[in-house]
């Protein structure tokens, strides 16, 4: 599953992730070649200007922005973008696309006076694109820099992270949906390479929609990013340049999400699917298809793009669904694995699986909490109530479904951790308990081989004790008696240290200062069993007697050995 938002895991080691700097992969990546100078001329960019000033007065939530739109300036980067324009006030849509950013610039002027309804739909960021569209409708520099800046975590300690404030949303007018997108990739060293891994893309895979202008016309500027390339990148724990990695094939999860057009349209012969490759191509091929479900008004613009980006997070979430599925089964089947011999192995045996997983299990739990946490945010951005549920619309109750979904999800990852937790926990004890029956054992073997290598030790001196001599009964009379006395010593010994201690108190006192829960018939028992004052005597007087066998039993393992002494003398 490719997430939208691009995983800058940095440095393995977290201290030095913690004090970087400037850190970002675009430094790693393979480098732009510079842009023609007879096609491209060099020119001023004040708007590129006004976000270096203010990167340096204060605004570090602009500083990753400075930095790629100076990076790519001057470069093929700053014309890598795909950019078109949907005049959508005709009976028929007209969609213009844009070849550089020159052809751009001259629409852009053409078109000031022209009463259209205009969606200009941009994909990535690129210097030249910035600059023509922010220059034309005037756009705040955090627009873009809340589009680039979609890390997890932050690895700067001089830039800021974009994190406005719902107040500082335009009255609804700029806002920003993230999703999820399925999305399988293949290639020939795609094996190489386990998780944990942190790849990168090229690209921003981070899907950001924003700027909606009211009045009687509206001119929509959707910003999205490009689809995976041809090669992504892995973090190569041993230099600093990222390993690329080729892709041959990637499809969407499941075919992608379903087709939202009407029944009458999918039932002509002129009807084809969305194409599912890149969100830029699927708005175009919506906005271009029956005029049933194109957006009239300007609170409708973005209609269709908010049922793709539902469509998206549906087909993510029945991958959810089905991973975490997957997690349940395999922690409820751990225990049941047996030997290839068909002979039943011990309880935590079966478990060896589930402890070298706990890791992706719990990957799994922090994912499913942070795309609820992701749904969420959309609901805040789409000024969605979920305690208004009835009283929504169609498109904005599937907003509110879906983070009912993640919120289920999220529930039961959270309890597979800790049914995960609660099996590892049964692995240390059965192993506590096999243990401590291994030196019990042992302990066992020691008391009876003790005595007797004792006996055998003092009779080993020859004459008249070897076997078959005169005085050889000696052996046996002294070895067994201290073999049954020793063990008696040791079950005396554990008979102490489990006996129940209790505070004894007075019978018009109560009952015994609990040292476990009682209830009612816990209750009446224990009064009609209640130790009284004479009930303290006499237990006093049993363990006295317990002290005083175990020191005769010393006296007479004492006497047994004079005994033998005086015999072999």
């Amino acid at each position: 599953m490719n997430s939208t938002k691009r995983m800058y895991k940095g440095p393995r080691d977290l201290d030095s992730l913690q004090i970087a700097g400037e850190w970002a992969p675009n430094a790693y990546l393979p480098q732009p070649t510079p842009l023609a100078g007879a096609f491209f001329p060099s020119k001023s960019m004040p708007y590129v200007d006004l976000v270096e000033r203010l990167s340096v007065s204060g605004h570090t939530e602009l500083r990753y922005l400075r930095n790629e739109l100076r990076r790519a300036q001057g470069t093929s980067h700053a014309e890598r973008s795909r950019a078109s324009v949907l005049e959508l006030s005709t009976e028929r849509p007209v969609h213009k696309p844009f070849h550089n950013s020159i052809d751009l610039e001259n629409y852009l002027s053409r078109s000031v006076q022209g009463p259209q309804n205009r969606l200009y739909v941009l994909e990535d960021i690129s210097t030249n694109y910035v600059e023509a569209f922010s220059l034309h409708f005037s756009i705040e520099p955090s627009f873009w820099a809340r589009h680039l800046r979609t890390t997890n975590w932050e690895t700067s300690t001089t830039a800021g992270k974009v994190t406005p404030l719902p107040s500082m949303n335009k009255g609804g007018h700029v806002w920003s949906l993230v999703y999820l997108e399925a999305t399988y990739l293949e290639g020939p060293s795609f094996g190489k390479f386990h998780c944990p891994t942190a790849l990168f893309a090229d690209t921003n895979l981070y899907r950001q929609v924003n700027m909606i202008q009211p009045g009687r016309f509206y001119d929509a500027l959707i910003l999205v990013d490009p689809p995976i390339g041809a090669n992504i990148y892995v973090h190569n724990a041993m230099g600093s340049s990222p390993i690329p990695l080729s892709i041959d094939v990637q499809w969407p999860y499941q075919g992608g999400y379903t087709d939202f057009n009407t029944l009458n349209y999918k039932t002509t012969t002129s009807y084809n699917d969305p194409p599912r490759t890149s969100l830029y191509d699927d708005l175009i091929y919506y906005h271009l298809q029956d005029q049933a479900i194109r957006p009239t008004k300007v609170e409708e613009a973005p209609l269709l793009l908010k049922r793709i980006l539902a469509g998206h997070w549906m087909t993510s979430v029945a991958y959810i669904e089905t991973s975490v599925s997957i997690l349940e089964i395999a922690v409820a089947q751990s225990r049941e694995n047996n030997s290839d011999d068909g002979a039943s192995t011990p309880p935590y045996r079966g478990l060896k699986w589930l402890e070298e997983q706990l890791f992706h299990i719990y990957g799994w739990k922090r994912k499913v909490s942070r795309y609820l946490d992701w749904s969420a945010c959309n609901l805040l951005e789409l000024n969605i109530s979920e305690a208004d549920y009835v009283d929504l619309e169609s498109e904005e109750k599937d907003w509110v479904f879906i983070k009912y979904r993640l919120d289920l999800y999220e529930k039961r990852s959270r309890d597979v951790v800790s049914s995960a937790v609660g099996l590892l926990s049964l692995v240390e004890s059965h192993k506590s308990v096999e243990e401590a029956e291994s030196a019990r054992i042992i302990a066992i073997l020691g008391t009876i081989y003790l005595p007797i290598s004792l006996t055998a030790g003092i009779l080993s001196m020859g004459g008249n004790f070897i076997p078959g001599a005169g005085k050889f009964w000696v052996f046996p009379v002294v070895a067994v008696p201290l073999t049954l006395l020793s063990c008696f010593l040791v079950a005396m010994a554990n008979t102490i240290k489990a006996a129940p201690k209790l505070d004894y108190v007075d019978v018009d006192g109560g009952f015994p200062r609990g040292r476990v829960p009682w209830d009612d018939e816990d209750m009446e028992m224990a009064a009609a069993a209640l130790p009284t004052k004479r009930g303290k005597g006499l237990a006093l007087v049993s363990q006295s007697v317990v002290y005083l066998a175990s020191v005769m039993t010393a006296v007479l393992i004492l006497v047994y050995t004079l005994y033998a002494v005086a015999q072999i003398a």
